[in-house]
Order: C-alpha cells, then structure tokens, then sequence
C-alpha cells in the first residue's frame, strides 16, 4: 500500500517540501535574531525613582 491521503505528483510535493524548508528557515532566522537581539541588548539600567533620589 502507498502512502495514506490523496497522491500527489512529485512536483506538488517538490513544491511543499520547498515551502516547508523555506518556512523552516525563515523561522529559525527569526528566532536566532531574537536570540542575539535579546543576547546583545545592554541590561535595562535602573530607573531613576523617588527611592533611589532621595536615599538617606
């Protein structure tokens, strides 16, 4: 028996597998470039506040 669903010809699955991989790397672009953004970002500096101006 083949594959269960509906057969498609080999260029629809060529063109999905494409679309897959392209959203796979599209994907993990994004997620590396959260990565360095997050890694690269300066820690937050505290704010200034009432607590921290006006310390005894």
């Amino acid at each position: 028996k083949g594959p269960a669903g509906p057969l498609l010809p080999p260029t629809q699955w060529e063109i999905t597998a494409q679309l897959w991989l392209q959203r796979l790397e599209a994907t993990k672009q994004h997620f590396w470039l959260l990565m360095d953004e997050q890694s690269l970002a300066p820690a937050p500096a505290p704010r200034p506040g009432p607590s921290s101006t006006n310390q005894p």
